[in-house]
């Protein structure tokens, strides 16, 4: 078991006192009373409350054999030790010189406008159209016959929505009787305002080809065979490109210019660090540098059979 000798005369050690600001000394090493009362400090402002500063003190005094006995034992010069110590010394003398690299002018409301309006084509709200829709069976596997037979009803049904189309429920109606798609066949085929990406989402690409070209509202579109059946289109409503107001992307125009106030310092303080430095690339042989192969996922072993 390691000895503790006293430092301080009134304590009953004989031994003669140490100089006046070290607190306690291990080995060659010395914890001075600067050190202690910063560490009491730092634990007072992270915990709120008042340490025990001579169980701290032992905190200290075990941190600092511990460090002694690594160093003696070649602990420190293991590799992933020195890794460890190398990361440690980059990431404080990195976050000392972030100061030199902070980017002073503010984001203030003028820039913010200013910004919105240099870039104004890129905040709009896309064209879209508001539509319904009626998708009737046409399976793939289905025989020449049965296909035409499908197609021919689909005309049929297209007809008779184009001659009522002064009778906004008519195409509802249909769609209702008639339309295979359960999501929309019960609100009369309605699917909504929709811009091209939305709608791509919801139908094939030649349905939302056909859908975009329609320009007269009650417009019903002709058949349209896709693998997913034919479809008919009607189209309620269309609104061009539209710009989309300050107040409502000024969020995003924060967040970008926050992004790059962060590019700006990142580049300063690379140049910071880089600086009086050369700095050579073989790009040769960074080029044969490839990731390792993933390993397959462990196969899950098939569940027995209940009894």
């Amino acid at each position: 078991m390691a000895a503790v000798a006293c430092l301080a005369p009134w304590t009953g050690c004989r031994r003669a006192a140490p100089p006046a600001n070290v607190a306690a000394k291990v080995g060659e090493a010395v914890i001075t009373v600067e050190r202690l009362q910063a560490e009491v400090d730092r634990r007072a402002r992270a915990t709120g409350g008042q340490p025990d500063v001579p169980k701290l003190l032992q905190e200290l005094i075990d941190q600092e054999a511990a460090y002694q006995k690594a160093a003696r034992s070649g602990f420190l010069e293991q590799p992933e030790v020195q890794q460890a110590i190398r990361a440690l010394v980059v990431a404080r003398y990195v976050e000392s010189r972030q100061k030199e690299a902070e980017v002073t002018n503010e984001i203030t409301p003028g820039l913010l406008r200013a910004y919105y309006d240099v870039n104004q084509a890129r905040f709009v709200r896309p064209a879209a159209v508001n539509a319904a829709m009626i998708r009737l069976e046409a399976p793939r596997k289905a025989t020449a016959e049965k296909k035409a037979e499908a197609l021919q009803a689909a005309r049929a049904l297209r007809e008779r929505a184009a001659a009522e189309a002064s009778a906004a429920a008519n195409f509802g109606r249909l769609a209702m009787d008639n339309s295979a798609d359960q999501a929309t066949r019960y609100r009369g085929g309605e699917l909504g305002w929709m811009a091209t990406e939305q709608a791509k989402l919801r139908l094939p690409e030649a349905a939302v080809t056909e859908l975009f070209r329609l320009s007269k509202p009650g417009e019903v579109s002709e058949p349209i065979v896709t693998d997913q059946g034919i479809y008919l289109l009607k189209l309620i409503g269309a609104r061009a490109e539209q710009p989309r107001p300050f107040d409502e992307v000024r969020p995003l125009i924060e967040h970008e210019l926050g992004r790059q106030r962060q590019a700006e310092r990142d580049g300063r303080l690379r140049e910071l660090l880089r600086a009086g430095l050369v700095i050579q690339v073989n790009e040769d042989l960074v080029g044969r540098v490839v990731p390792a192969t993933a390993k397959p996922a462990a196969e899950t072993p098939p569940r027995m059979p209940k009894s």
